[in-house]
């Protein structure tokens, strides 16, 4: 484990294991939430571009990349995100919190 500490709005860093169980969860949520709105964004911006290319082989490309940023998972894009899940299932808070357990394409390290 890393070790990270997460900084709150208030400019407080606070270390992953000593987040409070609702703290946690949602930032795991939120985090999520991010990374769903960026694979968007990406996609829609690799769409516009594959769009306006020409070529069999670019259009491939860019397709297959397209394909990949729609599934990018939050591990990928923070690391924190793997700690933050660890520390949820140390806690065991699957039953308190069910929306929060990974789904299965998704890992944690």
């Amino acid at each position: 484990m890393a070790n990270y500490s997460w900084q709150t709005k208030d400019g407080y860093k606070v270390k992953v294991k000593d987040l409070t169980d609702k703290h946690l969860v949602n930032i795991i949520r939120m985090l999520r939430r991010y990374c769903e709105q960026l694979n968007s964004v990406e996609s829609f911006k690799l769409s516009c571009a594959a769009a306006s290319m020409r070529g069999e082989m670019a259009q491939d490309c860019l397709d297959r990349e397209s394909f990949r940023a729609e599934l990018i998972q939050p591990g990928e894009r923070w690391p924190i995100y793997n700690d933050l899940m660890r520390e949820y299932h140390k806690r065991d808070l699957y039953t308190q919190y069910p929306d929060v357990i990974p789904s299965p394409e998704e890992s944690y390290g």
